[in-house]
């Protein structure tokens, strides 16, 4: 998710609309670029705070795979901390697609560490994921980047969109060619798999509902500079509440909950993802159920 601000020389946020750059003069455009290597591998670092993660993530895999803890709590453990990880992946990429166009504040903000305290919005981040991910099983966008618009053109705008579900992509792939190869293996635990494939289906539920064209949604950012000026500003009031609107339908509107999920379980059947380990590892995640 990203969150698009326009900051002037002193460093003052001035506007909030992607389209009103364009009229801007280029000369507030940021200064002082500091130097970087042709990839910016060296502004990227590894937080302390993202190691944890990797840690809970590893030994509850481990926990289940062997089966010493036979629970729905170490499933719930390990989809989650393997859900943090999967933020941090969509979050950096944004940013480091946001380095690339030209935003450098994305390094003073911490954003290439991999820090999950950098990503998180108390509200977007933390209460709604995990509400809807316990009730409806469906991955939301949690994390949140500021992204000064003020230093990219619009071409590295949709750019800077799109790299976050490219991201969710990458983690997607990481998931799936394992369980092409292993799933079912002798000695391979059963409930590791469930977790594993329900992880796996998360991260396709994210990109489908990243990539929908709804105001504040990665979809929207992607085509959002090429949209009429007027459009753009009539649409801007709905960037905030637009994922709420968005719930509402799936909660209410018969057939949009119906027709997403119709839309992922066909992407699942073509990834070759088992949809009878996916609704084990949901129930299994429910563990309070």
């Amino acid at each position: 998710m990203l969150f698009l601000f326009l900051q002037d020389e002193s460093g003052k946020i001035i506007d909030g609309s992607l389209h009103d750059c364009k009229v801007l003069d280029n000369r507030w455009k940021i200064a002082n670029m500091r130097s970087s290597s042709i990839w910016g591998l060296t502004v990227i670092s590894i937080s302390p705070r993202f190691m944890p993660v990797i840690a809970v993530f590893l030994v509850s895999g481990i926990v289940l795979y062997l089966g010493l803890f036979d629970s729905g709590i170490a499933t719930f453990v390990f989809v989650v901390a393997g859900w943090v990880i999967s933020l941090c992946v969509h979050e950096f990429a944004h940013a480091f697609a946001a380095y690339h166009g030209g935003d450098r504040s994305v390094v003073d903000r911490g954003y290439l560490s991999f820090d999950p305290l950098r990503y998180v919005d108390p509200i977007t981040s933390i209460a709604i994921p995990v509400a809807i991910l316990a009730i409806g099983g469906i991955g939301l966008p949690g994390g949140a980047v500021y992204i000064n618009q003020f230093s990219l053109n619009r071409h590295w705008s949709s750019i800077v969109s799109a790299a976050g579900p490219i991201g969710t992509a990458i983690v997607l792939a990481m998931l799936i060619v394992p369980l092409w190869v292993l799933s079912g293996e002798p000695g391979g635990e059963s409930m590791f798999w469930n977790a594993w494939s329900f992880l796996a289906f998360l991260q396709v539920t994210a990109l489908l509902f990243n990539l929908l064209p709804i105001p504040g949604l990665d979809g929207y950012g992607i085509i959002e500079p090429y949209l009429p000026l007027n459009l753009v500003r009539a649409l801007a009031p709905y960037r905030q509440i637009a994922i709420f609107l968005l719930f509402g339908a799936f909660m209410f509107i018969p057939g949009v909950s119906a027709a997403f999920f119709s839309a992922t379980y066909g992407v699942c059947s073509f990834l070759g993802l088992d949809q009878y380990e996916v609704i084990k590892g949901l129930m299994e995640f429910r563990f309070w159920m």
